[in-house]
């Protein structure tokens, strides 16, 4: 592991080096948060793609990853929000996530109303999915 780490933080460093600017680095900071990210380095992931998140709030796939790291650390709060940005990008190649939002609030418990708000946004994405049975379940056993 110390080997892989030491392999991306000398990407990172090239990475960093080629730009200059504050502006420029933030930019890179998806690449370099995804790059953490794949190694379990969270706490590095979650601080690049922070600041990636400054220059592009609305980035999809920044608040998914964003959203993955959270959920690595266990953090399903959070990780359920960045899920929602991604979702609410409109960016129709981010539909799955709703998957994962229906699937943490399994996990997690929400409020009857949120509950059948993102039942009803999976229902009609993913009729046939298996995440849609376990809400209906949840719902049904807790409401």
């Amino acid at each position: 592991m110390a080997s892989r780490k030491a392999k991306v933080d000398k990407q990172v460093q090239s990475i960093l080096a080629r730009n200059r600017t504050d502006v420029q680095q933030r930019a890179q900071g998806y690449i370099i948060a995804k790059l953490y990210f794949d190694i379990k380095e969270y706490s590095l992931a979650k601080q690049y793609v922070g600041g990636y998140l400054v220059e592009k709030p609305r980035d999809p796939r920044a608040n998914e990853l964003l959203g993955e790291i959270h959920e690595a650390l266990e953090d399903m709060e959070d990780a359920v929000e960045c899920y929602k940005k991604a979702f609410e990008s409109g960016d129709s190649r981010y539909n799955p996530v709703v998957l994962k939002i229906c699937e943490t609030y399994c996990d997690i418990g929400a409020d009857v109303q949120i509950l059948k708000y993102w039942l009803q946004k999976c229902e009609g994405l993913y009729p046939k999915s298996c995440t849609i049975v376990r809400l209906k379940v949840m719902f049904w056993y807790f409401f």
